[in-house]
């Protein structure tokens, strides 16, 4: 399984300080740190691990499965007391212990789990562009996050922005998303540009953490009732947010890669029958952009895509004649769980998910046969190499060769906009002049296919 940390502290910017007349929730521990809160929690989920996993018989207990587990983090504080207080609950009599990066910099980020452009221009940019805003449906990435402003103003609200420092010294009074874009740029994390948005998901994201850890005043936010809409609302802005700048396809095979290769590597690990790798909400993100993850709305829970210590779960299964299959879920505490640091057990289970994979059929128990689903690891992980080139008669990048296609084609010698036209693309026989043949020689193109 491939998790992000559990519950930590903030880490608050000079912006956000800024941004409300209150003083923020003064936390136990250093600034981007498991909380206590965290590691019990997380300890919760090793314990109901464990226990389901003995009921499968997934281990031989009359001998150590240490040698049979992996867990591997990133080298942070947040990410190494993440595997160290599952491990706590997961095998406590065991010599296991959390394996991560000691060739660099306690701290600093393991190359696996850093989630960054490794190219951010040509084909590469254009096709991250059309995905994202294909995604978005019919009008674009803009009405996503003008959309998105209704949940901002709720934010705003329990900030008490009007009558912040920022705002009372002529500076941002509210949040507003316009001109939102897909930013890249090499050795940086991919984000989602839209007028003040990165400080709105920041704001949002660390106050889901102060709510989370402050369940004495459970409900209320700097003085503000907050019902579970509002929470929903609040959380949406942060996992918009994540979604759009990393939750695709080929900005996931891009940022995701050395990840998807040591996942790669840990399955195709016979002797290993319980991987736990550590990372971050982003690294989730991308994995389920990388693998072409089909979209999901997780329940009871702000963080509606990528929760705080939840997880994306891979269950190797042999059928009665050796064939082997795989589920995929994504595993994680709901609110209530959280606030009451809940026991977790096989009868109190934390939420469990199922997700699909895009154009690969489940069987009538609802899992992948082990031949589709490393063919689809594969896939991402080869196409890492070919990211900056596109596929022929894919003139709108959208992934698909289709009658939209040549749609394109025609409203490019009309003279109308097109807005991820790539004129070698559309010249679809290869004559340097970009007219009506190019559009038969597509239909004769989509014809064949069809055939």
């Amino acid at each position: 399984m491939v998790g992000r940390h559990g519950v930590r502290s903030a880490s608050l910017t000079k912006g956000e300080r800024r941004i409300t007349p209150h003083q923020w929730h003064q936390w136990s521990v250093g600034a981007g740190k498991l909380t206590e809160r965290g590691k019990l929690l997380e300890k919760q989920m090793g314990i109901f691990f464990r226990e389901w996993i003995e009921s499968e018989h997934l281990f031989d207990l009359s001998s150590s499965i240490t040698n049979q587990c992996l867990i591997y983090a990133n080298s942070l504080e947040r990410t190494v007391n993440t595997g160290t207080h599952f491990i706590h609950g997961f095998a406590p009599e065991e010599s296991l212990e959390v394996a991560y990066n000691k060739s660099i910099d306690f701290e600093s980020m393991d190359p696996i789990f850093n989630n960054v452009s490794h190219r951010s221009t040509g084909v590469f940019k254009q096709k991250v562009d059309a995905e994202a805003s294909y995604g978005a449906g019919e009008n674009g990435l803009q009405e996503v996050f003008t959309l998105l402003e209704q949940d901002a103003a709720i934010l705003a609200n329990v900030l008490d922005m009007p009558i912040s420092p920022a705002c009372t010294q002529g500076d941002t009074c509210s949040f507003h998303f316009e001109n939102a874009k897909v930013y890249l740029h090499y050795n940086w994390m991919p984000r989602v540009t839209a007028g003040n948005i990165y400080l709105a998901q920041l704001a949002a994201s660390n106050l889901i953490l102060q709510y989370y850890d402050m369940p004495e005043s459970e409900g209320t936010i700097f003085g503000h009732t907050i019902t579970t809409e509002e929470l929903m609302a609040i959380g949406r802005i942060k996992e918009t947010w994540c979604k759009y700048a990393m939750g695709f396809p080929t900005v996931g095979q891009d940022a995701a890669h050395l990840l998807l290769e040591k996942l790669n590597d840990v399955i195709r690990d016979s002797t290993l029958q319980f991987v736990y790798l550590v990372g971050h909400d982003s690294n989730m993100a991308s994995l389920a952009g990388a693998l072409d993850i089909k979209p999901y709305t997780l329940p009871d829970t702000p963080e509606c895509h990528t929760p705080l210590g939840g997880k994306i779960v891979m269950e190797i299964w042999e059928g009665i004649n050796g064939k082997e299959f795989v589920s995929l879920n994504y595993v994680y505490q709901n609110v209530r769980q959280i606030l009451d640091i809940q026991p977790l057990s096989l009868n109190n289970p934390p939420m469990v998910h199922p997700l699909f994979l895009q154009g690969v059929k489940t069987n009538v128990d609802g899992l992948y046969t082990m031949d589709d689903f490393t063919g689809r690891m594969s896939e991402a992980i080869d196409s890492y190499a070919h990211l900056n080139e596109y596929t022929p008669y894919d003139v709108n990048l959208d992934r698909n060769v289709d009658m939209l296609d040549a749609v394109d084609i025609v409203r490019h010698i009309s003279n109308k906009q097109c807005p991820f036209f790539i004129e070698s693309v559309a010249d679809c026989n290869k004559d340097n002049i970009i007219d009506i043949d190019d559009v038969i020689d597509l239909v004769k193109h989509i014809s064949a296919i069809i055939k």
